[in-house]
């Protein structure tokens, strides 16, 4: 990808550029964080067991926010006829309990414990921050407010149910961005390679990126010509066997198989351009959808951002964090 010579054109690039951030994002460790007080799991389907729905929900909890003075309550139902099984999930502790519920079936049992534990993390939002932890002798001294220049990820989790005909599922789109200072404002993927100091990447991030696209390209063209050189070639073959048929053109293959013949090398021919070109275009915007964007790993992301915050010489106190996370 190449820089626009417009700030719009430069926003454009940045904006495509964060279409494909969940590359690495997936990839990107989670922190330990306090569990509810209480978390119990009544499970008549066997579908959901508690060890991997607190593994779940650990990974997922805000280290800076203290969950022990509310409770988790899962209970699923026994699986019907149609291998439907009802989730119900309630959260109490705050200023009323909330409950969830949602259809899943059988086969949706791997995933079961994930989508659980994403929904209880949406309604555990609210608690209240931990207690501060006196920093050690050689920690960077603690504030309580985030620095204008502090790098931190935020975590962003969807979680969608569609219920259909034949049972309901639950789909869980999990990310996290990079943001800078108190007010939580979202870096660019480019601009947090910038800010951290390795403009080389983000320039490896735009080639990249111009190389997806340049196939992504390739594969739609190579598709759409396929397909209008076989309906080319089916019209062509359907005129030239009514202009043979009107003209009583014939060959020792007799005047219906001339035209027959006409036909189907027409229609032969136009069906062989438009599985060509699709194949050509499946094949290149898959090669497009396995190729990285990014130049580093999840991990090495995290460790250009602490870097960069060690020379900021300060870091801020879970307080800081709760102050950042009320903001508008």
């Amino acid at each position: 990808m190449l820089a626009g010579t417009s700030h719009a054109g430069k926003g454009t690039v940045k904006t495509l550029c964060s279409l494909f951030a969940l590359v690495i994002l997936g990839s990107l460790p989670a922190r330990a964080a306090p569990l509810p007080g209480s978390v119990l799991v009544e499970d008549p389907s066997g579908c959901i067991k508690k060890e991997p729905l607190i593994a779940e929900l650990s990974a997922l909890l805000d280290v800076s926010k203290d969950y022990r003075a509310y409770t988790l309550d899962v209970t699923t139902s026994a699986p019907g006829d149609d291998g439907s099984i009802l989730v119900t999930v309630k959260v109490s502790g705050g200023e009323s309990p909330v409950v969830r519920s949602l259809k899943i079936t059988t086969i949706e049992c791997a995933d079961a414990a994930r989508v659980v534990a994403r929904i209880a993390s949406q309604q555990l939002d609210g608690a209240p921050a931990a207690a501060a932890v006196t920093a050690s002798p050689a920690a960077a001294p603690s504030t309580d407010r985030i620095p204008d220049e502090f790098i931190w990820f935020q975590r962003h989790v969807a979680v969608t149910l569609r219920s259909g005909r034949y049972g309901s599922s639950a789909t869980v789109n999990e990310y996290e961005v990079p943001v800078v200072g108190p007010y939580r404002k979202e870096l660019e993927w480019p601009d947090f390679y910038d800010k951290v100091g390795r403009p080389d990447l983000t320039s490896q991030l735009k080639a990249n990126f111009a190389k997806r696209m340049v196939l992504w390209g390739l594969g739609v063209g190579g598709f759409v010509v396929g397909l209008m050189a076989g309906l080319a070639a089916i019209a062509a073959g359907t005129l030239a066997t009514g202009l043979m048929y009107t003209a009583n053109i014939s060959t020792p293959l007799g005047k219906t198989g001339t035209t027959a013949a006409a036909l189907v090398a027409g229609v032969g021919g136009g069906v062989l351009f438009i599985l060509l070109g699709a194949g050509v275009g499946i094949g290149l915007i898959t090669l497009q959808q396995m190729m990285p964007t990014h130049p580093v790993s999840g991990d090495e992301v995290r460790k250009l951002a602490d870097e960069h915050n060690q020379k900021l010489g300060t870091a801020p106190s879970p307080e800081a964090f709760k102050d950042a996370a009320a903001a508008p």
